[in-house]
């Protein structure tokens, strides 16, 4: 009946609840490991990497064989950008279980990272071949068959596209949408690819389509044949830097992405990318220096606004965040994103909420009048500037139309603490903490509710 009830609240989301009653079957079950890892792999879904981490190993403590466990594991190592750890314990798990295509998934990302394309493609393919019908039966299974031939094929791309096609070809049409969207990309690049008569413009073609599917590794292979099929190729120098930062390799961005500047002063990309890079490492003044720049070679791009703004927000410079994030909006008056950017900062900032901060909101919410995260920020908006009724109607809204997003409930929490409604104000922190992936509302949610309980509820 636990095991049951467990399951039940995982799926219905409630994560807070369905770890309870896992670590309650794993009390009642001192010699079972598969209730702690149903734990661990509750923190993977919410990103809380240091208590997955915890999880999986009291569930390795108890059967050191269990390979989904030390898979797990894996991927919250990896998620905190412990690669080498994070390749090991994947070995581990593959010693234990060499068909847990999990554990290959991971293992070839690894490897592609340290630039070993052959025993990545390998890896894969040994595990899909070790693939039975029987395995098909489940959705997560069949995501995860389905991914081990798109990066396979993805590897293959870069020196066989035949085999590629193959390969991708065997993504099943029951795959996720995802999945089956980056294979078609992916085919769509090799049949453009196929029309490229220089090798060096086949391989920057390659590379590019890599970078639009976040196989940064892939990409970086790609874009390193062709700088030494082409040196000095800005366009190619740039994107490797780019993609070398997307990889968190910090040099290497740096060297790549400011030689492209140099190479080409007057391309406004390369200066984006540089900038963007800078901002990320905390060089703020020399950020707002590059993406200046790159507004002032390409007034009309709204990323490179969006960009710039960051960097003067993060500053403190907010006159300044509000012109260019205003400019932006200008340059795209139609992209929601750009007016949600807009309306956000107001809000993070409380800078402006009653007037500019409320208009912006407004607008972005008569654009969308069924999204979800422009009512709820609407809604967050109104109770910022005081107006409760329509702070309440907002947010109930966003809640029918998206009932799984935590920022809801944390603005529907802190409206009913306003209304001095404690009850309902623990219950929306509860949900923020079974849903919010960030952290950040997480953690505001659970200092609310240890507040509400005098101090007693942390976790």
């Amino acid at each position: 009946m636990l095991w049951q009830a467990a399951e039940e609240l995982y799926a219905l989301g409630s994560y807070n609840s369905a770890v309870q009653t896992y670590e309650q079957i794993a009390a009642l079950l001192p010699t079972e490991s598969a209730p702690l890892v149903a734990v661990g792999h509750i923190y993977l879904t919410q990103q809380r990497w240091p208590l997955a981490i915890d999880a999986f190993n009291r569930a390795l403590a108890r059967h050191i064989d269990d390979a989904v466990a030390w898979a797990g594991l894996a991927s919250a190592n990896w998620a905190q950008n412990e690669i080498t750890t994070a390749a090991t314990h994947w070995q581990t798990a593959l010693r234990y279980q060499p068909d847990l295509m999990s554990a290959r998934l991971g293992l070839a990302l690894a490897l592609l990272y340290e630039g070993r394309l052959e025993e990545a493609n390998a890896m894969l393919e040994a595990g899909l071949a070790m693939v039975h019908l029987n395995d098909l039966s489940g959705p997560d299974q069949l995501g995860t068959i389905a991914a081990g031939h798109l990066l396979r094929g993805a590897i293959l791309a870069l020196s066989n596209p035949a085999e590629a096609r193959a390969a991708l070809s065997r993504i099943s049409e029951d795959a996720p949408v995802e999945i089956r969207t980056q294979r078609d990309q992916l085919l769509s690049a090799l049949d453009h690819m196929a029309t490229l008569r220089s090798p060096a413009q086949a391989a920057q073609h390659i590379g590019l389509a890599m970078m639009q599917l976040e196989l940064w590794p892939l990409a970086r292979i790609a874009l390193t044949r062709a700088d030494a099929l082409q040196p000095n190729d800005a366009a190619v120098v740039a994107a490797l830097g780019r993609a070398e930062a997307m990889m968190g390799f910090d040099r290497p961005a740096w060297e790549h992405l400011s030689a492209a500047v140099i190479l080409r002063p007057e391309w406004s990309v390369a200066r984006l990318w540089l900038g963007s890079h800078c901002r990320r490492r905390g060089l703020l003044y020399l950020a707002t220096m590059q993406l200046r720049i790159a507004v002032m070679l390409e007034p009309a791009n709204p990323e490179a606004w969006l960009e710039l703004s960051e960097a003067y927000a993060d500053l403190g410079h907010y006159t300044q965040a509000e012109q260019a994030l205003r400019t932006a909006v200008a340059q795209a008056p139609r992209n929601l994103d750009v007016h949600l950017t807009l309306a956000r900062f107001y809000a993070d900032k409380l800078w402006r909420v009653a007037d500019r901060g409320l208009a912006a909101a407004q607008t972005a919410a008569q654009m969308a009048p069924q999204n979800a995260a422009a009512r709820d920020l609407l809604g967050w908006m109104y109770l910022l500037a005081g107006d409760l009724e329509q702070a309440r109607l907002h947010l109930l809204s966003a809640l029918v139309l998206d009932p799984g997003q935590a920022s809801t409930y944390y603005h529907l929490g802190r409206l009913y603490l306003m209304l001095g409604f404690e009850e309902h104000a623990r219950w929306a922190f509860l949900r923020v903490v079974d849903l919010d992936k960030t952290g950040r509302l997480r953690a505001r949610a659970l200092e609310l509710l240890s507040m509400l309980s005098g101090g007693e509820t942390r976790q």
